[in-house]
C-alpha cells in the first residue's frame, strides 16, 4: 500500500526529469556534526517532497583525509542522523555527506567542513569528583574523580586543572596542572572547611568546570602529652598574669608618670590654686577707679609758740591769776 501511495509521484518526477539527470531531490539542509566526550553524531534537517515525505531515506558517507573514496556509514535511514562508527578514529581528519534518496531518485551530497573530534569535541566536567578527610591527617584532604569518558586516545594529551578554597573565604588558589586523578591537599587548616573544583582540558581545547564539593578536614584531637602541655601552658599564663598584676600594682606611680606625664599650667592658675583669697583682692585692686593723691597740710610753728604753750600747760593756775590781775 505505501509502494502504491508513492508510486504516482515517482513516476511523476521521472517524467519531469530532464535527460541524464539523476538529481530531482533537495539535498539536505543544516547538516551539522554534533560532538560530546568523543561521541559523534551526524544531524540534518529532514528532506520534504510533496505527497511522499515518509518514503525519503538517506545516505551517509565520509572520506578521510588519506583518501578521496567515500565510505558508507548510514545506508537507507529514515531518521535525520547517524552516529560515528569506531572505525572513524577521533585524531582522523575526515569530511562528512549526505544524501537524501527515493527509489532511483538521489540529491545532491550535502557536506560538512573538515572535522577532527581531538580538536573540536566539546568536553564535559569530570565524574564522580570526591573530597575525603582523614583521621590521621588532620591539615591534609584527598580529591579523587574521573575523566569525562571512560576511554581517552593517547593523541588527546588530557591533563586536569584544580582549585581549592576556604568555604568561608572564596578566595581560590589554583594547583599546577596535572595528569593524575588523585591528588592530595597539604598544608590546610585542622578542622575548616575547603571547597575544590576541577576542569579538563587538552592543548587545544578547555573542558567544562566541574560543580564545587566541600569537605571538612578532621579537628586536631590532643594526646596525653598534648593535654600535660596545655595544662603547663595554662598555668604559666595563670602565673605571669599574677606577677604582671603584682608589678603594676607596685609601681602604678612610676607606670602614671610614663603613661601621663605632667603638665605645666600657667603660673596664674597655679598662684589661684594656691591662694583663691589674694586673687580675689588682686582682682577687686585691680578693677577699683584711681583717685586723686589725698594729704593733710602740715605748718611750721617758731619754737618760742611751743615753748610758751607747755609752760601755760605747767602752770594753769599762775596764768588765770596774773590774767585777773592784769
Amino acid at each position: 500500500m505505501r509502494t502504491l501511495c508513492w508510486l504516482p509521484a515517482l513516476l511523476a518526477l521521472l517524467h519531469t526529469m530532464p535527460p541524464g539527470s539523476h538529481s530531482v531531490l533537495p539535498a539536505p539542509t543544516n547538516v551539522k556534526i554534533h560532538s560530546y566526550n568523543l561521541k559523534q553524531v551526524l544531524k540534518w534537517d529532514p528532506v520534504k517532497v510533496e505527497n511522499v515525505t515518509y518514503n525519503v531515506t538517506y545516505r551517509v558517507g565520509y572520506n578521510a583525509f588519506y583518501d578521496n573514496d567515500i565510505h558508507s556509514i548510514c545506508e537507507n535511514i529514515t531518521e535525520t542522523q547517524c552516529d560515528f562508527p569506531e572505525e572513524i578514529k577521533v585524531f582522523w581528519r575526515v569530511k562528512l555527506r549526505v544524501r537524501a534518496e527515493l527509489g532511483e531518485l538521489k540529491s545532491n551530497w550535502a557536506e560538512t567542513p573538515i572535522f577532527q573530534a581531538t580538536r573540536n569535541t566539546t568536553i564535559g566536567p569530570v565524574k564522580s569528583l570526591t573530597l575525603t578527610s582523614s583521621k590521621e591527617d588532620h591539615n591534609s584532604l584527598y580529591v579523587s574523580f574521573l575523566p569525562p569518558f571512560s576511554s581517552i586516545p593517547q593523541q588527546l594529551d588530557l591533563r586536569y586543572n584544580l582549585s581549592y578554597w576556604k568555604a568561608s573565604s572564596g578566595l581560590k588558589k589554583p594547583l599546577e596542572e596535572t595528569q593524575k586523578t588523585s591528588i592530595k591537599l597539604t598544608g590546610l587548616e585542622a578542622g575548616t572547611r575547603y571547597c575544590v573544583q576541577v576542569n579538563s582540558f587538552t592543548p587545544n581545547l578547555d573542558g567544562q568546570i566541574s560543580g564545587a564539593v566541600c569537605e571538612t578536614t578532621t579537628a586536631a584531637v590532643l594526646t596525653t602529652a598534648g593535654y600535660i602541655a596545655l595544662f603547663v601552658s595554662v598555668i604559666t599564663v595563670f602565673i605571669a598574669a599574677l606577677v604582671c598584676l603584682f608589678l603594676i600594682h607596685k609601681y602604678s606611680p612610676v607606670i602614671k608618670r610614663w603613661l601621663n606625664p605632667p603638665c605645666r599650667i600657667p603660673l596664674h592658675i597655679e598662684q589661684y590654686l594656691q591662694d583663691p583669697d589674694l586673687h580675689v583682692c588682686v582682682q577687686e585692686s585691680e578693677n577699683k577707679p584711681v583717685l586723686e593723691d589725698q594729704y593733710d597740710l602740715v605748718s611750721i610753728v617758731e619754737t618760742e609758740f611751743f615753748q610758751s604753750t607747755s609752760a601755760m600747760q605747767t602752770f594753769p593756775e599762775d596764768s588765770s591769776q596774773s590774767a585777773e590781775k592784769t
